[in-house]
């Protein structure tokens, strides 16, 4: 599977997945101008800036009536806020992007409709999120084989936080071949996960382990900073506080530089956990990211 289907999730998972909104081909025009420059704010990580400038994109295609790009923009701009934990507004514009495509009979959009579960599962409404998915991984729907996958994706994300050992099981399986016979990312996660839940401790940690060198290694930072929560979740469960504080300062300090909703949340549990251990160096590291970090 290719490593981008991950990132095909935008900011998940905090599922985070980080991901690039679909490309619109070229216009010489004051929309193909906007949109260059709110994508390029994007790719750069610059998701606040992205948001404003795709409500400039957003405006000038309403301006111009144009139904594919106001319902791309739409599209785009929802990303972005899914970016920055503006999950309701996200959720919004959602909403809208498909009712524009109802109300002008476009086609139906997968990619749609797994933003709306991704959204979903960031607004921790699982159930919602699980129907919207289920019309991305039924046998006659149209999505493409990429859709799929990020879908069979989040589906076991979901499984893992419900402690639901056979449904994750069975998206692992349904991913492809089980590790070591992979290297994918996508599978490696989910049977670290899996492994949690079935209580194999140091299997699991090493799995995360692996993982982290795989996103970053793949440029999904976000991914990679997932990983390391869920490392540092995996740690101090298993009474090691100090291991644990260590993974959250590296998520958190990553997270803040790529304006990541969670990382606040790292770094303040990385110092508390750093106090805890007396790690001095690391809780005056996590005070100072802290500081840096723009009020909420």
């Amino acid at each position: 599977m290719p490593a981008a289907l991950a990132t095909l999730l935008v900011a998940l998972l905090a599922i985070g997945c980080a991901s690039k909104p679909p490309p619109e081909p070229v216009r010489e025009t004051t929309l193909g101008t906007l949109d260059r420059s709110a994508r390029l704010a994007y790719d750069l990580g610059q998701y606040d800036q992205a948001v404003t400038l795709y409500r400039a994109v957003l405006d000038q295609a309403l301006l111009e009536d144009e139904p594919q790009a106001i319902v791309s923009t739409r599209y785009n701009l929802a990303a972005s806020q899914l970016a920055v934990g503006e999950y309701d507004a996200a959720l919004r514009q959602i909403n809208l992007a498909d009712a524009e495509r109802i109300r002008r009979s476009g086609p139906q959009d997968a990619e749609l409709t797994l933003l709306r579960a991704t959204v979903l599962y960031r607004l921790n409404r699982p159930v919602e999120a699980s129907a919207e998915l289920d019309q991305i991984l039924s046998p006659d729907s149209p999505a493409a084989p990429d859709v799929r996958e990020a879908a069979l994706f989040l589906d076991g994300l979901m499984a893992a936080d419900a402690r639901d050992s056979y449904r994750l099981s069975t998206v692992v399986a349904a991913l492809g071949p089980a590790p070591p016979a992979t290297n994918d990312a996508d599978v490696l996660e989910l049977q670290a996960w899996l492994d949690r839940l079935q209580g194999k401790t140091s299997r699991a940690l090493k799995g995360f382990e692996q993982v982290v060198a795989l996103r970053r290694d793949e440029g999904d930072y976000r991914g990679m900073n997932r990983a390391l929560a869920a490392a540092a979740n995996l740690a101090e469960d298993s009474n090691d506080p100090g291991l644990a504080a260590t993974y959250l300062l590296r998520a958190g300090r990553s997270a803040a530089r790529l304006e990541q909703h969670d990382a606040r949340k790292w770094l303040e549990h990385a110092a508390r956990l750093g106090q805890a251990t007396g790690d001095t160096g690391l809780v005056e590291e996590a005070q100072a990211e802290i500081a840096r970090l723009p009020e909420s």
